[in-house]
């Protein structure tokens, strides 16, 4: 079924099934009702604007277009204002040479979107292998970023060189234990972060731009994530002791 066909019922069966508490549960899908009242508003608001981008992304020619990313939110990806729950992270855009608005991904033809796509791909690749042809020394300082290039492609070459600098990372850490405080804060971030996830993905399910089984992937792990969480804060706390 198409998310944006589901009913408030289903929505809310989809929550408790992913572990949401049902009072929980039930306050979120009111509060979300409320908030898709507001989301019609301010999407009715900037109508002309969001047309607009539309537009623009028809005459967009995949072959010769400008692309760029910044961080922006998922729901509100031009900043217009928008100060419901949204997402932040890289949102990608394009535009014709030269042109004055960029367009969000999000708004552009399916067709040109996928071409968009493997052109990128196909770049990035390219960048990798030159990047694995040059740079022979290694240098931790960038290491992430070497990584987070090189997973980024889907060539046989560049991924053999990412596990290659992976490889030399663990052998670089090896003996660097991080201490219980390190660990409880390391799980409570992920604990938290992912609660922040889940939070956001409701709020795309409800808005129908994101389908209940991806929330219900996601929310499925929240109740052991912070159980863990707490077990190692207390399990710092006692510094490692058992009892």
């Amino acid at each position: 079924m198409d998310a944006r066909e589901l009913t408030d019922e289903e929505r809310l069966r989809a929550l408790i099934e992913g572990g949401t508490p049902a009072a929980e549960a039930e306050a979120y899908i009111a509060e979300m009702a409320a908030n898709g009242v507001a989301w019609a508003a301010f999407a009715a608001k900037h109508a002309e604007f969001l047309a607009a981008r539309r537009a623009d992304g028809l005459l967009i020619d995949p072959v010769t277009a400008e692309c760029t990313w910044w961080w922006a939110g998922e729901v509100d990806s031009y900043a217009l204002g928008w100060d419901g729950v949204d997402n932040i992270n890289r949102q990608w855009f394009a535009r014709a040479p030269g042109a004055e608005y960029w367009v969000s991904f999000d708004d552009l033809p399916e067709e040109t979107k996928r071409a968009l796509d493997k052109r990128m791909k196909a770049e990035a690749q390219e960048e990798a292998k030159t990047k694995t042809k040059t740079k022979d020394t290694f240098d931790l300082s960038d290491a992430k970023e070497q990584v987070d290039d090189l997973r980024k492609t889907a060539g046989k070459d560049a991924k053999a060189a990412a596990e290659k600098l992976i490889d030399k990372i663990v052998e670089h850490l090896k003996g660097v234990e991080p201490t219980l405080e390190q660990q409880a804060a390391a799980v409570k971030w992920m604990a938290v972060n992912q609660r922040g996830h889940c939070d956001n993905l409701r709020d795309l399910v409800a808005q129908g731009k994101r389908g209940p089984d991806e929330l219900y992937l996601q929310v499925q792990w929240l109740p052991a994530l912070e159980a863990a969480a707490v077990t190692m804060r207390e399990y710092a706390d006692r510094g490692g002791n058992d009892g």
